[in-house]
């Protein structure tokens, strides 16, 4: 529903059109008004930007607050939606901020109110260059499709708090950024904004709240990319055979024989696939270690020296298996496998966090090589026994 207005207090006529609280504005040339000239004010303001409003202990979202230490804006991210909302000291939604799917520039879209629709856009921000090397932005009003001049250009750096909004490419300030806030009031994790008399605070605090998502998903992106390396890492220590059969948690894993494949024995895990099986050679005197798809993992042969010690009975599936001499514990066999699923003859091992799968599988199998050789060696006897 739109509502037309006159106002006729000062010396020239206001003619604006109100739209879901906001949407543009026809005014004096003076003002910067993008969203709503009622955030405008006729002399310099001072704002406080941070994560950790006082007496907010709740908020995560950037805050926007003032001389008095109220909080006039708000943000608000939304996962699930992928867009991040502007609120006013009331909780009304001012705008809706997105960044589009694919850009080359990096461009986020500014809608009013709580839609996303292009009817109701405001403004849109992108980076000057695909391939900038320095940090400049321009912003675009809805109604300059063309986008061959721009209306407004930040340049500086938001990581070190030192960003400046000039009007298109005038030497006309709108806002400044500065790493400390001006305003007489301890707030902890806080950054300021020095902005121009007759300029849209909301405007600002838009655009700030976008630099604070973008560097937020950067931050986001460095801690996660640090912690598959630390993973990765990790694994690569522990590992024995491949790093890639190492996982960052503990691992159960069953492993299932035949009755009538004394040498056969497959490795099992949770969702209940076959990640490696054996493949015995008699003639050659080894067993090969296959994955799912059959590749040879390696090749095993008796060996005289060892790197790790394993102590316990394969025969009541107690085997622990230890790194060297000491008492850390690579993985511990049991009975009964600890799997969510029915396999008949199978037993279980529970493999510490970071340590090779296909290592504690192929020591299993040597196990299981060892066991059938010596029961068939018992059965030998017995049988000669009985004979005699």
């Amino acid at each position: 529903m739109l509502f037309c207005f006159k106002d006729q207090c000062l010396n020239y006529n206001v003619i604006f059109v109100y739209k879901l609280n906001l949407k543009f504005f026809i005014m004096d040339s003076s003002q910067v008004a993008v969203i709503n000239h009622l955030f405008c004010a006729t002399y310099p303001i001072d704002l406080a930007f941070t994560t950790k409003p006082p007496g907010d202990k709740k908020s995560r979202g950037l805050a926007t607050v003032d001389a008095a230490g109220n909080v006039v804006f708000r943000a608000k991210h939304s996962s699930w939606g992928g867009f991040t909302q502007l609120r006013d000291a009331s909780g009304h939604t001012i705008l809706t901020m997105k960044e589009k799917f694919w850009s080359w520039h990096g461009r986020w879209q500014a809608f009013a109110g709580e839609s996303t629709e292009a009817k109701d856009l405001l403004f849109s921000i992108k980076r000057s260059s695909a391939w900038q090397f320095h940090d400049e932005w321009f912003v675009f009003l809805a109604a300059n499709t063309k986008e061959e001049n721009c209306d407004f250009k930040i340049v500086g750096s938001y990581r070190k708090k030192n960003y400046t909004i000039f009007k298109g490419d005038s030497s006309l300030v709108v806002a400044q950024l500065t790493k400390q806030h001006k305003l007489n009031m301890t707030l902890t994790h806080a950054f300021g904004a020095s902005i121009s008399a007759n300029c849209d605070c909301s405007f600002v605090a838009a655009l700030i709240t976008i630099f604070h998502e973008i560097e937020a998903a950067r931050n986001t992106a460095t801690r996660n990319a640090a912690a598959r390396n630390a993973a990765r890492n990790a694994a690569a220590r522990n590992a024995v055979i491949n790093p890639s059969f190492c996982v960052p948690y503990p691992t159960d894993l069953a492993f299932k024989t035949k009755p009538l494949q004394k040498r056969y024995l497959a490795t099992v895990d949770a969702a209940g696939n076959t990640i490696f099986k054996t493949k015995h050679y008699w003639l050659g005197g080894f067993t090969q270690l296959r994955d799912a798809a059959g590749h040879t993992v390696f090749t095993m042969k008796p060996k005289e020296t060892y790197d790790f010690r394993v102590t316990g009975s394969y025969r009541k599936k107690n085997y622990t298996i230890y790194k060297g001499d000491s008492s850390f514990v690579i993985a511990q066999f049991t009975k009964d496998h600890k799997l969510n699923l029915q396999l008949k003859h199978a037993f279980g091992a529970t493999i510490r966090a970071n340590c090779d799968h296909s290592f504690v599988a192929a020591l299993i199998v040597i196990f299981r090589m060892v066991y059938v050789k010596k029961s068939a060696a018992s059965s030998h006897m017995r049988t000669v026994h009985h004979r005699a």
